[in-house]
């Protein structure tokens, strides 16, 4: 006989709690546990999961697994015992098993108000009639159906939105604006998800198809209905994800998580603009009034439960399109060792020849703060280009002094004659010197890279030109010496999105210039 629908579920809540455990917090369970000596099983057989976990970690039985073990205060015949005790605690209270439950009952209500009770609605109508509701701007619709899955993915961002709604509304927030931020999900969900969806999706796909998918010689691929796909979508949001949970246990955690880090960030953005802006528009110059038209988010990697540096612009106030509105970064961290970096950079420049840098403005809050938008403005004469390097060679100064690294390509900006510093993160890093004293002679020794004189010289700051071994390559990624790439690159991605022909193999990617560099892109 087979299991009711009621046991069947809670049989899958379980599993979902199980297998979305970190497995750190296994680890700290079983080493809180305390197990009496006489009651741990010596001839215990090591269960499959243990077994697997060794083969893992130490495949040529060199003692490595023993070593992982002790690291986190335990041995082997411990955790071997543990995961045969059927008296684990219960998981299902998790903090993001109610969300979950809350985003399958909104996968299957999305469904059910999609398709009329007792009618057979066509995929592909049901697909359009997904389309049709996932964009407040139609400027938003080509990067929505460039998203892998957004057809499958767009329920479950529009139902974590509901709660935002009025928050936005506050914040005057343009239908662009809300666009970008459903968006910034939307892509989290892919970046997370796309792959783990597209095995569920073309599991019937002949190797032969995929071989050529992937090498791009399908005749006519993409260029069918996307009937599968669409029937795909549809089923999987009709069960509330239960086929695919059942098979991927872990994406229900991932999920769960994604989106309370994503509605967190976003209710504490949009109630901090609402807070900020009359101090916004004195610092910046933008007007009080001017709504935000555009939110573009994930541009760093995320810190601090999934936050992320989001570029905001707010709208012109002249009726001429092309003058541009004002733009912003958001920085979800404390900014003043930031703004203090850019002060000691100005002082110093202020007391030597030639023009001046940019002046960057910063507006501090509490663990969080504003930076004026740098643009990538590349040198237009000579002069401005020996200029140029003149406010590097200081910059350069001024970190070393500060002990700086990191400050390679990604994090500093060229803006004519001047290089900024976009993120100040690694100040103050240096290596620590001491100094010893023997027969009155004063001698100074390295703490760190005593051997290596350059190990603590200016090119520990990665401005000027340096070498790293990135993916067997060696690659200079300096500020001031990283090749321009090409204007076309082939990267890995996704061919035919949202078709029955999808794949994921190297596509062509346009590469913008990079904005540490004085020169354009060619």
């Amino acid at each position: 006989m087979s299991a009711s629908p009621e046991a069947r579920s809670a049989l899958l809540t379980q599993a979902l709690a199980w297998h979305g455990w970190p497995w750190d917090a296994r680890l700290a369970w079983a080493r809180d546990v305390r197990l009496d000596p006489s009651e741990v099983d010596t001839e215990v057989v090591p269960s499959g999961e243990a077994r697997a976990w060794r083969t893992l970690v130490d495949p040529d039985g060199a003692g490595t697994f023993e070593r992982r073990l002790a690291w986190a205060g335990l041995d082997h015949r411990r955790v071997e015992q543990l995961l045969h005790d059927p008296d684990v605690p219960n998981h299902t209270d998790h903090a993001w098993m109610p969300a979950l439950e809350r985003l399958r009952a909104a996968c299957r209500s999305f469904t059910e108000h999609a398709i009329p009770p007792d009618s057979d609605l066509d995929p592909l109508v049901w697909l359009t009639t997904v389309e049709r509701a996932w964009c407040e701007d139609p400027a938003s619709a080509d990067r929505m159906r460039a998203t892998p899955f957004a057809h499958l993915l767009w329920p479950i961002v529009q139902s974590e939105w509901v709660a935002l709604e009025a928050l936005s509304a506050d914040a005057n927030v343009t239908a662009r604006a809300r666009d970008d931020l459903r968006l910034l999900l939307l892509e989290r969900l892919a970046t997370l998800f796309a792959a783990a969806l597209h095995a569920a999706c073309s599991r019937d796909r002949r190797p032969g198809v995929q071989l050529m998918l992937e090498l791009g010689v399908m005749p006519d691929a993409g260029a069918s209905p996307p009937v599968q796909y669409a029937a795909f979508c549809q089923s999987s949001l009709g069960d509330g994800l239960t086929a695919l949970l059942t098979e991927f246990p872990v994406m229900g955690r991932l999920l769960a998580t994604a989106c309370q880090q994503w509605s967190a960030q976003c209710a504490e953005l949009l109630a901090r603009l609402r807070r900020d802006r009359p101090a916004m528009a004195v610092r910046f110059g933008c007007a009080a009034d001017a709504p935000v038209a555009r939110c573009v988010g994930g541009l760093s990697d995320p810190h601090h439960g999934g936050r992320t540096v989001v570029i905001l612009t707010f709208a012109a106030q002249s009726p001429d399109p092309r003058v541009a509105g004002v733009r912003v970064v958001y920085k979800p961290k404390d900014l003043r060792l930031e703004q203090a970096a850019q002060a000691v950079v100005a002082e110093v420049c202020a007391e030597l020849p030639g023009p001046s840098p940019l002046d960057v403005r910063i507006m501090v809050g509490d663990g969080y703060g504003y930076v004026a938008f740098v643009d990538h403005v590349p040198c237009t004469s000579a002069e401005e280009l020996v200029a140029f390097y003149r406010q590097a060679g200081r910059l350069l100064a001024v970190l070393h002094v500060l002990g700086a690294t990191d400050c390679h390509f990604e994090n500093l900006i060229a803006h004519r004659h001047t290089l900024v510093l976009i993120d100040a993160e690694t100040l103050f890093d240096g290596a620590v010197h001491r100094f010893d004293t023997d027969d009155d002679t004063r001698r100074e020794t390295a703490g760190d890279g005593a051997d290596d004189p350059l190990a603590s010289s200016v090119l520990r700051t990665m401005l000027l030109p340096c070498w790293r071994g990135v993916d067997r390559q060696v690659l200079d990624v300096s500020a001031l010496g990283v090749r321009m790439p090409p204007a076309v690159a082939h990267s890995p991605g996704w061919r035919y999105i949202n078709t029955d022909d999808m794949v994921c193999a190297f596509a062509s990617v346009q590469q913008p210039p990079l904005p540490s560099l004085p020169v354009p892109g060619g």
